[in-house]
């Protein structure tokens, strides 16, 4: 074989030995819960809203942004959509972060199916799916939303990696 050839068959082998070792880290190195509440309290003291808070402590997912990414793009949910009290931030995230640990291939009717699921179970836990809603009828803290949404997501991965 040639220097070349042999170098590049290193590198071929290294590149991907890195990326099965990386990938096998972040499978087993998973924050616990109270990491993940830890980090989302002193994200929401830095000023992040409740949609990029929820995002950014998932960014251990295959597939999560970064957080610097996660921050912009999740931004304009806060506050139930720009600041518009619709739809709550924290549910919008935890659905756009939930689909990304469901199966790449899951057809449409199935993810529709598990975003009721997951948006009805948010609601009954929270009184409302409607952030104006959760804030002055309900009086729910946005925090109180965003550890649960938190907590429902991290025990769903959890539960799903001892089955």
């Amino acid at each position: 074989m040639a220097d070349g050839a042999l170098a590049d068959t290193y590198r071929m082998v290294t590149v991907t030995d890195t990326l099965t070792e990386s990938n096998s880290k972040k499978m087993n190195n998973r924050p616990t819960l109270e990491q993940r509440l830890e980090r989302a309290r002193a994200l929401r003291a830095s000023g992040h809203n409740c949609a990029q808070t929820v995002a950014i402590v998932f960014d251990d997912i295959d597939g999560a942004p970064s957080e610097a990414d996660a921050a912009r793009m999740f931004g304009p949910l806060g506050g139930g959509v720009s600041a518009q009290g619709l739809i709550c931030g924290a549910l919008s995230a935890g659905l756009m972060i939930s689909a990304l640990t469901d199966p790449a291939d899951t057809p449409k009717a199935r993810v529709y199916v598990l975003g009721r699921e997951r948006s009805e179970a948010f609601e009954r836990r929270f009184g409302s799916k409607d952030c104006r809603e959760l804030k002055q009828k309900y009086k729910v803290a946005c925090n109180d939303l965003i550890y649960g949404t938190i907590t429902a997501i991290h025990n769903r991965l959890e539960s799903e990696s001892h089955d």
